[in-house]
């Protein structure tokens, strides 16, 4: 110990005597490790850190799988035969994804929430923190008129009074009393959910297969595997399939655990990055490693007289060893001052997808592995100068202070390997960083199907209490289109039950001609339209003709596909004047055949995804009745004006409010908005990820400058007897380069091997351009080698200004 505390005031008396060295050396470490240290603190929060439930790795949400494919939602017919059924849970309760209007003293708030059956909270094994959940009385149909808060919209609503309980709030109109407040950390789908009702099921809706709407989640019981569940639930699927054949053929059930759920999405994405920013610290290593081994040589003389003087190679090479770590703890000190900015920018910059991500910050786990990092990269960047120091040969030493070795000392193989080494990692980053930023410009080219320029889009639910009838909804809707389109600078206004890029219900068609049964239909997304939609969207009518105000409930009923769709249905043929059956029962309990009246063009569901959903159009005036229950009471208008957006949000909540006071207006963006929050994953990644490619090709640069500045310093002389023998300025600038371009053709070539592999990785987060994309490998090839000859050209042209009488007299 004594011994190490003398090496670390000797490295500290070095440090202070070569302040350029420690600055820069610090400076490049700390921007390794704090990068590395934000990108694990928001890796942490989101992947790493467990739900904040009791036992989370036995929560599971139970999905359908429809035709293969899980994730679907479930019918209340399913859910209650599951729950019925299943032997494997402790627990299973469903939720239904939902909004309010919570009335306010002036225009009412609109909260997300969920509507929850009974036994929801016991799944999860929460506790509330103010009063009580939902008992088995208050959700069964009559008995709702009860909610419980979340502990943010307490506080910020209600200034976390205790003497909520027992207090009356309106609620889409309805008087519901407060019961209870959950923690704030209690948030299943990540949905920043602030209220809980509940969901009150009839007899009717449980017995209905068809009606596909809730996410069910359940707790295994102790000594359960997973394996053993959806055993069990598999088969229950299978009886319910036999047993429904119309409603639930082709359909199973699967588990997936809620940590999975939540986080899928964003998995891979988050370790590209960790794995990303680990590359950068690597390239910021081997610069340091440079620097110690330049620093190596200069100090020759004092290796020399310790070795002398009786020190032993081990003992040297730990002095060097604790001049690193030593290094490596003042750049993680440094990198975590940058984390704590960089923490901020992330969260103020991630997209919403990411849940959880507002909970990043430096906490223990998050310093125990900064710690970690800063004594590994001591340990990688001190290894080549420690290395040196002990293997040294004393007589070479002295021959080299006496200048008989003159130009064999410059060709440092293991510096040079460095140089490759960074070069070849940032070769890999700017290629990936490449492919990201190709995928988002060939997103941007892809025609969506409409016009987005100067479109306002806000969303509106019309409270059931008074809003009690598809009639009543159906006109209060069609006011509200009336009035916006009334707003000075309006060209034209309409409403539809969802914007695109903004989700959507769907339901099975099935053509005439085709058997009428479930494994027939071909899912497709439903929009419910006023008949000023298409035009307002520039929407491209292809064949037939579009809604008018004719398309009622006395009208026969009538449909519009978009192309995908036509082509599914009626390949070859003209569609307009076919059939299709849809969406609710006909008389006497037969299909509701609807007459496809027009085809429009595809609209994209995703600026990032490759296909075209299947899409069908219905006039609101023919809306089913349950469509409304679908929806929800809900619908976007949609507006295209010029007018500036935030005088055109201000106008468009009066226009509501006129037509239907007391409801606001929420979710308002424009489509530019929506299409930027759409591709918001792709941009967080792309931006990171090209950040980290520019820090790297950065300092892989100022390795390469690094290492020919040190040469052509080590090559004073042979440079001067080059150039006293005849070499031209040229022909030294050509020598100088010439190296450097040779070991970044070599680190290039290894850097494209190795991106054949990487990108690979990156396959799924690509639109457009696959992972071996040609034109990415060339430019990521030729940014490094411009990068590169930018770097050798000042050692170059200093080399050139060497005056060979000066030269003549360096030894």
């Amino acid at each position: 110990m004594e011994s190490l505390l003398q090496d670390m005031r000797y490295a500290l008396r070095m440090f202070r005597n070569n302040p350029g060295f420690t600055a820069v050396a610090v400076l490049t470490l700390a921007l390794g490790i704090g990068a590395n240290t934000a990108i694990f603190s928001v890796v942490s929060a989101v992947l790493l850190r467990p739900l904040p439930y009791p036992n989370p790795d036995r929560m599971f949400l139970l999905t359908e799988v429809w035709r293969g494919q899980p994730g679907g939602s479930v019918s209340g017919g399913n859910f209650a035969d599951w729950k019925a059924q299943s032997t494997a849970f402790d627990h299973v309760a469903a939720m239904q994804i939902s909004s309010f209007n919570l009335a306010t003293e002036g225009t009412p708030d609109r909260v997300s929430g969920e509507r929850v059956s009974a036994g929801f909270l016991e799944t999860f094994g929460v506790t509330p923190i103010l009063g009580r959940f939902f008992s088995m009385e208050e959700n069964q149909p009559g008995g709702d008129q009860v909610v419980v808060l979340g502990e943010k919209l307490w506080r910020s609503h209600f200034a976390a009074d205790q003497s909520i309980l027992g207090r009356s709030i309106q609620l889409n109109g309805r008087p519901l009393t407060v019961i209870g407040v959950l923690p704030g950390t209690f948030d299943p789908l990540a949905n920043n959910d602030q209220l809980w009702v509940p969901i009150a099921f009839t007899s009717e809706r449980l017995a209905m297969h068809d009606d596909h709407f809730l996410f069910v989640f359940g707790r295994l019981k102790d000594g359960v595997t997973q394996q053993q569940a959806q055993s069990e639930l598999s088969m229950i699927a299978k009886d319910l399939e036999q047993r429904y054949p119309n409603d639930d053929a082709e359909r199973g059930a699967a588990l997936m655990p809620l940590s999975l759920v939540l986080t899928g999405d964003v998995q891979s994405p988050l370790w590209m990055l960790l794995g990303a920013v680990g590359l950068v610290l690597l390239i910021a290593c081997a610069n340091v490693a440079n620097l110690q081994l330049a620093r190596s040589r200069v100090r020759q003389r004092e290796i020399a007289v310790r070795r002398a003087l009786g020190a032993t190679g081990w003992r040297l090479a730990r002095q060097m060893l604790a001049e690193s770590l030593l290094l490596a703890a003042l750049g993680g000190l440094a990198g975590l001052l940058l984390a704590q900015w960089g923490v901020r920018w992330l969260i103020r910059i991630s997209p919403s997808s990411i849940p959880r991500i507002d909970q990043t910050g430096l906490d223990l786990p998050t310093l125990g592995f900064t710690t970690v990092l800063a004594i590994l990269s001591g340990l990688i960047f001190g290894m080549a100068p420690a290395r040196r120091a002990s293997s040294r040969d004393l007589n070479a030493v002295f021959k080299d202070m006496a200048g008989t070795i003159t130009a064999t000392v410059t060709r440092d193989r293991i510096g040079n390997g460095i140089v490759v080494t960074q070069v070849a990692l940032a070769v890999v980053l700017v290629v990936g960083a490449g492919l990201l930023l190709r995928s988002i410009m060939l997103a941007q080219t892809i025609r969506a199907g409409f016009d987005p320029k100067d479109i306002l889009i806000g969303r509106i639910t019309l409270p059931r209490a008074q809003f009690d009838s598809p009639e009543k909804l159906r006109a209060g809707f069609e006011r509200i289109a009336e009035e916006a389109g009334r707003i000075p600078g309006v060209q034209m206004a309409a409403v539809v039950s969802t914007a695109p890029l903004r989700g959507g219900s769907s339901n099975g068609l099935v053509p005439e001609g085709r058997a009428l049964s479930s494994t027939s239909a071909t899912n497709s997304r439903m929009r419910l339209v006023s008949p000023e939609y298409f035009p307002t969207m520039r929407i491209e009518l292809k064949q037939g003709r579009l809604f008018t105000i004719r398309d009622n409930l006395e009208a026969p009923k009538v449909i519009i596909i978009n192309e995908s769709l036509a082509r599914s249905f009626f390949p070859g043929q003209n569609p307009i004047g076919k059939r299709i059956a849809c969406c609710e029962a006909g008389p006497n309990h037969g299909p509701m055949w609807h007459e496809v009246v027009g085809v429009v063009g595809d609209v994209r569901p995703s600026a990032m995804e490759q296909g075209v959903l299947p899409e069908f159009y219905l006039p609101i005036r023919q809306a089913p009745v349950a469509s409304w229950d679908w929806i929800q009471g809900s619908m976007d208008v949609v507006l295209r004006s010029g007018t500036d957006p935030v005088t055109l949000t201000r106008e468009l909540r009066h226009s509501v409010d006129t037509a239907t006071p007391g409801v606001p207006v929420y979710s308002v963006a424009t489509m530019f908005d929506n299409i930027a929050r759409n591709q918001g994953q792709a941009r967080f990644n792309t931006l990171l990820l090209g950040l980290f490619a520019t820090l790297a090709l950065v300092l892989a640069a100022i390795g390469i400058y690094g290492v020919l500045s040190y040469s052509v310093a080590q090559r004073t002389h042979e440079i001067g007897v080059r150039m006293a023998l005849g070499a031209s300025r040229g022909n030294v600038m050509r020598l100088v380069m010439g190296f450097g371009l040779r070991v970044t053709a070599l680190g290039v070539a290894v850097g494209v091997a190795g991106a054949v592999f990487a990108t690979r990785l990156l396959a799924t987060m690509l639109f457009g351009v696959k992972p071996l994309d040609s034109l990415s490998f060339l430019v990521g090839a030729v940014v490094l080698v411009t990068a590169s000859l930018l770097a050798s050209f000042v050692p170059a042209r200093r080399a050139t200004k060497v005056d060979p009488m000066v030269a003549l007299r360096y030894e």
